[in-house]
């Protein structure tokens, strides 16, 4: 289920309480849960991010790496990318990349705005 309900979420404390962009992503890459940091990181709010894939929140000419991260995520494997997210007003702000954690969860850190 999608939605701002974390429920079933096994990492709910600790998303709520983080300040860091940390998000839970479906199997195909699309947000399921997100802290409130991601809406600073990515110039959305929460609602519009769920449900939408973080991919393409990429530029374009990073995207094949993104989605090349996130299938090694998938696969199990260590992995990490560090890419840019584009806001609404086209602004670009850098976030670490995912990382392989239990159940295909993956967690971007924020960096500071380029």
């Amino acid at each position: 289920m999608l939605g701002r309900s974390w429920a079933g979420c096994p990492y709910e404390g600790y998303c709520r309480a983080s300040t860091e962009a940390l998000c839970v992503l479906t199997v195909d890459g699309r947000f399921q849960f997100a802290s409130s940091a991601w809406e600073a990181v990515s110039g959305r709010k929460l609602d519009a991010l769920l449900g939408q894939s973080l991919t393409d929140l990429v530029p374009e000419n990073e995207r094949a790496i993104a989605s090349a991260a996130l299938a090694a995520v998938r696969a199990g494997e260590a992995s990490s990318a560090d890419h840019r997210v584009v806001g609404p007003d086209r602004s670009v702000r850098w976030c670490a990349g995912c990382r392989r954690a239990r159940s295909m969860t993956a967690a971007s850190s924020r960096l500071p705005a380029t």
